[in-house]
């Protein structure tokens, strides 16, 4: 009886370390939110359905983009992610102001600084646009 008694509560106590039961991804709502979003590339005019047809270097929505999210100092890395095919995501943060760096120029240190807050439970819409200055 007493193994199986610690069986249980073991298995308790994985599920809850796995997040489940928990909404959002493992994240407890009551101590975070959500940023969501989508990301658009601003390159070349290309016709959609073209063999050629790529993101980038044509302008819509970017798979597969690394989104990288720092904490309110901008230099500290607190988690980063990546678009899904249609350009989309969602993250899960802890309370705290954030900041996302993207590209607004053909210079490296072209960068566009957005800076969001989450707060107890809220959804917060980012939609984030990366442009090498260069059509």
């Amino acid at each position: 009886m007493k193994n199986g008694l610690l069986i249980l509560l073991t298995g308790f106590f994985l599920l809850d370390i796995a997040g489940g039961g928990r909404s959002g991804g493992g994240c407890n709502r009551a101590h975070g939110g959500r940023v969501t979003g989508t990301v658009q590339f601003h390159g070349l005019n290309c016709q959609p359905g073209q063999p050629d047809f790529n993101v980038p270097p044509c302008t819509g929505p970017y798979p597969n983009y690394k989104i990288e999210i720092y904490k309110g100092d901008g230099k500290t890395l607190a988690i980063t992610a990546m678009t899904d095919p249609n350009g989309a995501y969602f993250i899960d943060l802890s309370d705290g102001d954030y900041v996302v760096y993207t590209q607004s120029g053909p210079m490296e240190s072209n960068r566009k600084e957005h800076r969001f807050n989450v707060q107890g439970g809220h959804i917060v819409n980012l939609n984030l646009e990366i442009s090498t200055g260069i059509l």
